[in-house]
């Protein structure tokens, strides 16, 4: 999942929840930003036909990505956008670890399984 960290001023974190996603200061935005100088649609964060994100500004708002201006822009992650007066770190959530408890139990018991046949075949051959 995709995220946008607020670095300055310091905030929380939104989680993207799908693509093509606004970011702005009204309801309907997917990530809503009631913060200094962002607009009511600041900007979208799209994925192109490549597989890439990008940046479009909405105008008549202004951004800059990773210290430079830019209406336009490919997204990587860990890249800076700043908008008005705040600064966002673009980039992805963590991933959860699966539970991988079942697997090693089995396996666990398979080596075990494994471990006692070959003492019983051991026991039958030097009897």
């Amino acid at each position: 999942m995709l995220r946008l960290r607020i670095i300055s001023p310091p905030g929380g974190e939104h989680g993207i929840p799908r693509l093509p996603c606004v970011v702005g200061r009204t309801a309907p935005s997917d990530v809503r930003l009631e913060l200094p100088g962002i607009w009511n649609e600041h900007f979208r964060i799209e994925q192109d036909e490549t597989v890439n994100f990008k940046l479009v500004v909405v105008p008549p708002a202004a951004l800059s990505l990773n210290g430079c201006s830019h209406q336009a822009g490919r997204l990587s992650n860990g890249d800076i956008i700043g908008a008005g007066g705040v600064e966002m770190e673009f980039g992805f959530t963590n991933p959860q670890p699966k539970n991988l408890r079942l697997r090693e139990s089995l396996v666990l018991l398979l080596l075990i399984a494994i471990t006692l046949g070959e003492m019983a075949w051991l026991y039958v051959l030097l009897r």
